[in-house]
């Protein structure tokens, strides 16, 4: 059974998010009790070709929908205000820019797969990420709100995907860049969209842990 974000939390760290804090250990806590430089095997895992979910059957795909954010908040987890904010490598998002994203973007994907659903071919908006990251506050939000929020719009959604029938997740949207796709191509993008990010994120851990260690 995969828990939800909710459950991890209260499982990890009672009362806490999978931040850090007094209750849970900072990456340099963590750099002083592991000489090994490697990644975790989590890291590692998500470092591999990701899951081609086009060959998973819907009951299957929507599992994997449901776990992504687990995977994104054990990713996180441990992490303090000033590691998540931290831009250390030049040029790419910090680790709380790249949950913000994640946060943004999951109602954005409910409400076009919820359209397609009760709507005939709906017209969907493109947004774009970077003027959402830089017009939305980003380093202003709370990691654990953002989490979450995403777990909390993907319980919602895959309560209404678990009613459809198979046929209709060949209902269409026209998106307006991308033009009409399928209410399974959405779900299939909107579940790769965490495991696309955890090697940006590993990369960030990692080079905080390198540059603590110097």
């Amino acid at each position: 059974m995969i828990m939800s974000v909710t459950q991890l939390i209260s499982k990890q760290i009672p009362g806490r998010a999978c931040l850090g804090g007094e209750e849970s250990h900072s990456l340099a806590d963590a750099s002083k009790a592991r000489d090994d430089p490697h990644p975790s095997p989590l890291m590692q895992h998500h470092q591999e070709p990701l899951m081609n979910l086009s060959e998973l059957n819907i009951s299957d795909l929507i599992t994997e929908y449901l776990h992504g954010p687990q995977l994104l908040c054990e990713a996180v987890a441990g992490m303090t205000k000033d590691e998540a904010v931290a831009r250390p490598i030049s040029g790419k998002w910090s680790t709380l820019e790249v949950v913000a994203h994640l946060a943004d973007f999951e109602p954005v994907y409910a409400d076009r797969m919820k359209r397609t659903l009760a709507e005939n071919e709906p017209t969907l908006f493109g947004g774009d990420p970077d003027k959402f990251a830089a017009r939305l506050a980003y380093h202003d939000r709370n990691l654990e709100s953002e989490l979450k929020l995403i777990d909390i719009v993907r319980q919602q959604m895959a309560t209404i995907l678990r009613t459809v029938p198979a046929a209709d997740f060949e209902r269409v949207g026209r998106h307006s860049e991308a033009g009409p796709l399928t209410l399974r191509t959405f779900l299939e993008r909107i579940t790769g969209h965490i495991p696309h990010h955890l090697p940006f994120i590993a990369e960030k851990r990692r080079a905080l842990t390198e540059t603590l260690s110097r």
